[in-house]
């Protein structure tokens, strides 16, 4: 027994060592081919392709990646990618060899199964499925040795525009994020199916990818071929975040490379173009009519606007879990530096950090003096990213903070968004805002978008990110200006057809902000009223819609139909907390007519493609393999990872790993007294 117990613990103690390794890995965008043995193969190269057009507040892209089987084997492959958190995907096809198939939407199982039985059956197929709001994935089926295969798709997506800047981020990756140990992954894989719709609708971190790579050289990069057409005049297209070439192709029109080709899939493109300053106020509305309905987008742009001079209460919760380890904690904790310089003697606010448990410099809000001041940024000076993410108490922590109507209640978080109970967070905003308002600021290479646009959306309050350690400053500033110019509050829209129109609840409008808003109606023309409070007074105001108004807009009729699905999903997410088993059933029933009739991919319907033949040869085997993606920029590896158990099997493989060490000290011990034993 005593000679088998040795070996026994160098086996478990290599377990728990390879548990504890597989839980601190992340999950990022990836192209799954696996071995039977489940290894890693690098059979497959990836590159990807960014095309399409920019016109006005409507981006249409095309993301095309093309993989190459260098093996001489037939696989089945997979791969999950990150897309901007409101696009919509309505086009998808699968390119291998000299065949092109077109996808089709269908309900999301019956798209599986379309593609489960094209796989068995040899034929080559394509499915591809939304995760959640902003992570989807592409399965191939039936991939023939040495062949190319190119995944095509196209979605529609808004421009971000505020503080007079244009901005739209083309996302490459994703932010590290809880997953689970590689034996649990695989066996996840047989109910992956079942799970994916509720955890789609719940945003939670899907783990079912394998672990990036700190550098893949011979793959995963993206070459970009844009047009920019702002439509206005501006001050020219720059990006923070990639060397850019331009060429103009008309007055406004620009066409945008990348300077070097090429690119790694390390962290977000981002584009920026700025308009004029404007005098004052001004509204556009743009306009698409397809089988007999409207489909409106008004733009209303306030003056360039002054400081309001109203004091304000602002919270600051600051992020500090694993996730936020390398470069992301110096830039949050920069940015929070800056903000606390921002505030005035007629402020107050509060500092609450957060990872396994959530601590607060006050246990409420105090004057923003020199003395709390310097106690607030020798607590900032000392945050170190570590231990588990636990966002809802410092949320609840704030939430509980007595309010006083004579200030702007503010809350401000700042965070990289690796978290995975994301609906149980947007739940607590909308059920306790109040007169609160929130204000998420993402810091790292690949923030989570879905999670900053869907937080400031419930929390009626505005995002943004900070993807540059350099750009700290500079876009703090920005960011806490907007935050001084509220404009309007408790704002109302009153159209003169009725319609159905996104967002339902209109948020605050702050100074060189615009309000956005989707219609769809059966009518158009007349008179649109605009109402609100402005510095504790009543407003109004009345634009004239022209009956013609400007109809070279395309795809209106997508974002609106994105916009619908999205507050669908939100529905569906509260009607399962109360678990009204009809009313989910009618929901999901409106998502997948909704999905199929505007050719889109939502949590309950993918597309799928199948060609007509057997493409792989009776009695040949289709295996699994995978390949690895890289991490976001600045992001270490392995990547801590957040409230796991992983600590706990790396002790106890160091203590086993003593026992044993202490056996054989105890054998050789015994030995040694036996030979004694013998010789005398």
């Amino acid at each position: 027994m005593i000679r088998t117990l040795p070996c026994f613990i160098v086996l478990f103690s290599f377990v728990c060592f390879q548990s504890a390794l597989a839980e601190n890995l992340t999950t990022t965008a990836t192209f799954e081919l696996m071995h039977d043995n489940g290894q890693p193969s690098n059979a497959l190269l990836m590159d990807t392709a960014i095309s399409g057009e920019i016109n006005g507040l409507v981006a249409s892209i095309t993301i095309e990646q093309t993989f190459t089987n260098t093996s001489t084997d037939w696989v089945n492959g997979r791969y999950h990618f990150p897309l901007p958190e409101m696009a919509a995907v309505n086009q998808f096809e699968v390119e291998i060899g000299n065949r092109l198939i077109k996808g089709v939407v269908q309900e999301k199982q019956q798209a599986k199964q379309t593609f489960e039985a094209a796989k068995q059956a040899g034929k080559k197929a394509g499915l591809l499925e939304q995760q959640r709001g902003n992570a989807f994935r592409v399965s191939v089926a039936n991939i023939g040795p040495g062949q190319v295969i190119t995944t095509r798709l196209t979605y529609v997506d808004r421009v971000r525009f505020d503080h007079l800047r244009f901005e739209y981020t083309l996302p490459t990756t994703f932010v590290p994020g809880p997953t689970a140990p590689a034996p649990i992954l695989q066996a996840c894989n047989q109910s992956q199916a079942n799970a994916d719709s509720a955890n789609a609708s719940a945003g939670a971190a899907l783990v079912d990818s394998p672990q990036p790579l700190p550098a893949i050289e011979s793959s995963h990069q993206f070459s970009l071929d844009l047009v920019v057409n702002p439509g206005i005049d501006n001050h020219g297209i720059l990006s923070p975040s990639h060397d850019l070439m331009l060429s103009a192709i008309s007055d406004t029109a620009q066409h945008v490379a990348l300077v070097n080709g090429v690119e790694r899939l390390d962290r977000d493109l981002v584009l920026q173009w700025s308009a004029l300053d404007p005098a004052t106020t001004q509204a556009a509305l743009f306009h698409e009519y397809i089988e007999g309905e409207h489909y409106q987008m008004l733009m209303v742009l306030p003056p360039a606007g002054e400081d309001r001079g109203l004091p304000r209460d602002v919270t600051f919760i600051i992020d500090t879990s694993g996730s936020m380890g390398g470069v992301s904690i110096v830039q949050a904790t920069a940015a929070l530096l800056r903000a606390l310089d921002d505030l005035t003697i007629f402020d107050r606010f509060n500092v609450i950090e957060f990872n396994s448990g959530h601590s607060a410099l006050f246990q409420q809000s105090q004057v923003a003096n020199a003395n709390n001041l310097n106690q607030a940024r020798e607590m900032v000076s000392r945050l170190a990213a570590g231990g588990g993410t636990d966002m809802r108490s410092a949320l609840q922590f704030a939430f509980n903070q007595p309010e006083d109507k004579s200030y702007l209640q503010q809350i401000v978080f700042i965070t990289d968004g690796g978290i995975g109970n994301q609906q149980q967070l947007f739940d607590l905003i909308r059920g306790q805002l109040g007169s609160a308002r929130i204000f998420p600021l993402g810091i790292g290479a690949a923030p989570n978008g879905l999670f900053m646009s869907k937080a400031a959306k419930f929390g009626r309050g505005f995002d943004m990110s900070i993807r540059d350690l350099n750009e700290v400053q500079v876009q703090m500033d920005l960011f806490l200006q907007r935050l001084k110019q509220p404009m309007m509050r408790n704002i109302d829209v009153l159209w003169p057809h009725d319609g159905v129109q996104y967002p339902e609840r209109v948020p605050d409008l702050y100074a060189n902000e615009p309000l956005m808003v989707l219609i769809k109606s059966d009518d158009v023309g007349g008179y649109l009223q605009l109402s609100g409070e402005l510095d504790g007074n009543l407003w109004d105001q009345e634009f004239e819609i022209q009956h013609n108004p400007i109809s070279n807009a395309e795809n209106l009729s997508v974002l609106w139909a994105r916009a619908e699905m999205e507050t669908l999903n939100e529905d569906l997410s509260f009607a399962k907390s109360i678990h009204d088993v009809e009313l989910i059933e009618e929901i999901q029933s409106l998502m997948v007519v909704l999905g199929i009739k505007h050719n889109l991919v939502s949590p309950f319907t993918s597309f799928v493609a199948v060609e007509e033949h057997i493409s792989r040869p009776e009695g040949e085997d289709a295996r699994d393999e995978s390949l690895a993606n890289v991490m976001p920029q600045g992001v270490s590896l392995p990547a801590p990872n957040t409230a796991t158990v992983a600590p706990l099997f790396q002790w106890l493989g160091l203590m086993l790993l003593l026992v044993l060490l202490l056996l054989h000290a105890v054998q050789k011990w015994r030995a040694s007294t036996q030979l004694a034993t013998v010789w005398r």
